[in-house]
């Protein structure tokens, strides 16, 4: 049961990229099945949080909300601060889906200060990049793209091509809606040259829609 929840706690991350979603929600939710009564708690609460991002991928909010929940709450338990962080972090993002501005900043803001003394920057990168993502849907567009600068630079540092990516996208966002039409086109393009480079096509999709976008608002401004 150990060796299984490790293996799904390395794939967590593959899975959404290369693999099928339901494939790698069932591998999940079969090794969160026989991990029930496992001691490894530390390693079930990173499962949890793997298994909640892929329900909030396949739309499932109902049991993503669930799956965070318990694996945030876990990973205290155990003094797991990093998934701990995560947890939270995922829960921002659930919120500010739903709508919910202020509990998306309560989530994110209890994940950094877990993380405050960490020397991890992927986990800060990620954080820093839901915290830009709550100020952009507020229109605090000066704090967002700051928190995006940061988030990109945390992942170059790392080496994460799919985190930089998404970053990116976001950045893209903000200058469409700001109408800086030219600089949008310029970081979308990044952002999917990047993405080719993973291999990521779900996401490649949604730089290719940014992209007309921005062709579309440069047709209607003719």
């Amino acid at each position: 049961v150990e060796l299984a929840l490790r293996l799904a706690s390395a794939l967590s991350g593959f899975l959404p990229v290369r693999g099928s979603l339901s494939e790698g929600h069932n591998w999940l939710e079969e090794v969160l099945a026989l991990s029930e009564e496992s001691p490894a708690l530390a390693l079930r609460a990173k499962v949890l949080y793997a298994s909640g991002s892929m329900a909030q991928m396949r739309n499932d909010l109902t049991l993503a909300r669930s799956r965070q929940e318990e694996s945030r709450k876990l990973a205290a338990q155990v003094g797991e601060r990093r998934t701990q962080a995560l947890a939270c972090g995922a829960l921002a993002m659930l919120e500010l889906y739903l709508g919910n501005d202020e509990a998306a900043r309560r989530f994110a803001e209890a994940g950094s200060v877990l993380l405050k003394e960490s020397d991890d920057r992927w986990a800060r990168g990620t954080l820093h990049s839901i915290h830009g993502q709550i100020e952009s849907r507020l229109c605090n567009f000066e704090k967002a793209r700051t928190r995006f600068h940061v988030s990109l630079m945390l992942l170059r540092e790392v080496g994460d091509l799919n985190g930089q990516a998404s970053v990116q996208v976001h950045l893209g966002n903000i200058m469409r809606l700001q109408g800086k039409l030219k600089t949008a086109h310029f970081l979308y393009t990044r952002a999917l040259a990047l993405l080719q480079e993973s291999g990521d096509r779900w996401s490649q999709s949604i730089c290719l829609t940014g992209i007309e976008i921005g062709r579309a608002s440069c047709r209607e401004r003719v």
